[in-house]
């Protein structure tokens, strides 16, 4: 009767169903607690990929925009902070004496097509702009005539694929302008008439500009081949994505991450050209001519191996500007993963798990090339889901 009237208690009622829900009680938080660590898992994976992805091509982007600078702006500022002295111009006659017009050595040389420039020197490329119009100064015609004396490149250097011509001699400062202003050389008489290009205080300034020309484009040149080893040497194999897919997540071993990723991305690489002169007239006058005379620097001798054939820029090649338009919609980025072990041994690794990202470098160019023509350093990278 004891028994029965436990029952009949109804403050006892509960007692039964509480303790039948313990372990249910106790099911759920261990199913929120696994539920937790297969989300956590994912969600750092997804982080690792994401962070593997966007290393990898910003060593892509740091390339390109360093190059994309020594194309156009730094030589620009280079030439414009260091050839701006006054060149008076000679009276008629050639008797010596000047009149007030002026021009400068930056003059000299950008009419020529030597660098690339703003069309006005006190002009810069503006932050917001989504285009430097940074290019050479262009001959009237291609032919080897007007690019020889000096008159500016021809049309295809401002373009995406450029045409050199081994054979031709480009003028570095312009025939017309040096017989027209004092651009002369004053040689001393003991060594007149052999040739030699030993320097005074009077022809120093003469000879300046060519130093300068010369020292700045092997700098330039160093500075891509630099850019350049440390491209090839951060993207070769996929080590940098791999590593750091490696060391962001705890999905897989060193020796097996980020394969995937890296077969997607091996397609890819970057390939560039060179511009460079085997053969440059740099145009002067010998004090009292009317003429004026040049010395030529040619690849082939050895008194100019040292900075011969001269570095001018870098290019895409057609394989590249190809790839660049797709890489600016972005490359799919697919990584397997292997969720861990859980309480319910519920065997989840048998669904197909793998992560996914849509990685892209673009620049502000429609074309995806912002190296040449017109070089514009803008290039980023951008994630999708």
């Amino acid at each position: 009767m004891r028994f029965l009237n436990c029952f009949k208690n109804k403050k006892a009622q509960i007692v039964l169903p509480a303790i039948l829900l313990i372990p249910t009680i106790l099911l759920v938080i261990y199913l929120l607690f696994e539920t937790a660590k297969l989300s956590r898992f994912k969600i750092r994976s997804q982080f690792a990929l994401d962070s593997a992805a966007f290393i990898e091509l910003t060593s892509y982007s740091n390339f390109l925009n360093a190059i994309a600078y020594t194309n156009g702006a730094f030589p620009f500022r280079v030439f414009r902070e260091n050839m701006m002295v006054p060149i008076p111009k000679e009276e008629e006659g050639n008797n010596g004496s000047s009149s007030g017009d002026t021009i400068t050595y930056y003059d000299l040389f950008y009419q020529a097509g030597a660098f690339p420039a703003m069309g006005e020197v006190n002009s810069s490329p503006k932050d917001n702009a989504g285009k430097w119009e940074l290019k050479y100064y262009e001959a009237p015609s291609d032919k080897q005539e007007d690019t020889e004396e000096g008159k500016g490149r021809p049309k295809s250097w401002n373009t995406e694929n450029p045409k050199v011509e081994d054979s031709w001699e480009y003028g570095i400062n312009v025939k017309k302008l040096v017989e027209e202003y004092k651009y002369v050389y004053i040689p001393k008489e003991d060594n007149a008439n052999q040739g030699e290009e030993e320097e005074n205080e009077e022809d120093n300034g003469i000879f300046a500009p060519v130093t300068l020309y010369i020292a700045a484009y092997k700098m330039f040149e160093n500075i891509y081949d630099s850019q350049k080893k440390v491209y090839e040497r951060l993207t070769k194999g996929g080590e940098f994505f791999r590593k750091s897919f490696y060391y962001n997540s705890s999905s897989c071993k060193l020796s097996q991450c980020g394969k995937e990723g890296v077969r997607a991305l091996k397609n890819y690489n970057l390939g560039l050209e060179s511009v460079r002169m085997n053969n440059m007239r740099w145009y002067y006058r010998i004090d009292g001519e009317s003429e004026a005379g040049y010395l030529l620097f040619k690849a082939e001798e050895p008194k100019y191996k040292k900075f011969m054939p001269l570095y001018q820029f870098s290019y895409l090649d057609k394989s590249t500007r190809s790839k660049m338009k797709k890489m600016y919609t972005g490359i799919d980025i697919r990584e397997p993963i292997v969720p861990p072990d859980n309480y319910f041994r519920v065997n989840v690794k048998k669904y197909a798990q793998k992560l996914h990202i849509r990685a892209a470098l673009q620049c502000t160019n429609e074309t995806n090339n912002c190296v040449w023509p017109n070089p514009t350093p803008k290039y980023q990278v951008r994630l999708f889901p």
